[in-house]
């Protein structure tokens, strides 16, 4: 179960922070870092593995 002093801790950070969401002000959402040669790479790689028409693909 949770302790006491986890809860406090929660409540802290939620006290903390209930401003920002209820200011009105809209944040820029930090967006990661991608390597989109990479995430393409994986995609082509992925794609072949479940393609059944293909000879490389696994067999079910």
């Amino acid at each position: 179960m949770f302790t006491r002093n986890q809860i406090k801790q929660w409540k802290d950070q939620l006290l903390a922070g209930v401003a920002d969401v209820f200011d009105g002000k809209a944040k820029a959402a930090k967006a990661p870092e991608v390597d989109v040669k990479t995430l393409h790479a994986k995609i082509g790689e992925l794609t072949l593995e479940n393609d059944p028409r293909s000879d490389r693909g696994q067999a079910f």
